[in-house]
């Protein structure tokens, strides 16, 4: 899952009037990986709650594509990727006798024919059967992150902070360039 956001830029035009190539490539490129990192965070503070896992987690499945360089490609994104989540990563208990209890987010389920089992790898999972008899037997898999980073209000709350964020750092960009093409010093805080 890819998002992408296109701002109309006109507002910007006359502060780009005094700043030419490479520097406004420059100022471009820097201004949207900025802006697709900020993104970024905003996406991983709306997943980590819906899933109830740590955002460093999430921030792992929730990346930035190639980053936009002065000297090619002019364009960032935000992708959302990984598979899905085991079940056993979702608070599951066993109810021993009514199935495996898990907690999604908000939302608790019972799974009847569920159960927790230990394989000989050591490995703990939530698994059912997939017949009558005893085997064979299949781990079952929650919601994925890139399945939650879809979700329309999560894209629409990263695509407005693209949309506001992006015109915002370009015009940070474009001064600190402009500042820089005329030999300024970058100002001090506070009269320092």
């Amino acid at each position: 899952m890819e998002v992408r956001v296109e701002v109309d830029v006109t507002e910007l035009k006359a502060v780009l009037a005094g700043l030419v190539s490479p520097r406004l490539e420059r100022a471009a490129s820097l201004a949207l990986n900025d802006t697709a990192k900020a993104a970024q965070v905003q996406a991983v503070k709306l997943v980590a709650p819906l899933l109830e896992l740590p955002s460093r987690e999430i921030k792992q499945s929730i990346g930035l594509g190639p980053p936009a360089s002065p000297s090619g490609r002019l364009e960032a994104s935000v992708v959302g990727s990984g598979r899905p989540i085991k079940l056993i990563r979702f608070k599951a208990r066993d109810t021993h006798g009514s199935g495996v209890v898990v907690r999604i987010g908000r939302r608790q389920e019972t799974l009847r024919r569920a159960f927790i089992a230990t394989m000989r790898t050591g490995h703990v999972g939530v698994f059912d059967r997939q017949g009558a008899a005893r085997h064979p037997i299949r781990e079952l898999y929650g919601p994925s992150v890139a399945g939650m980073f879809a979700r329309r209000d999560v894209l629409d709350v990263v695509t407005q902070t693209m949309g506001r964020e992006l015109p915002r750092k370009l015009a940070r960009q474009v001064d600190r360039q402009l500042r820089s093409a005329r030999g300024l010093a970058r100002p001090t805080r506070g009269g320092e």
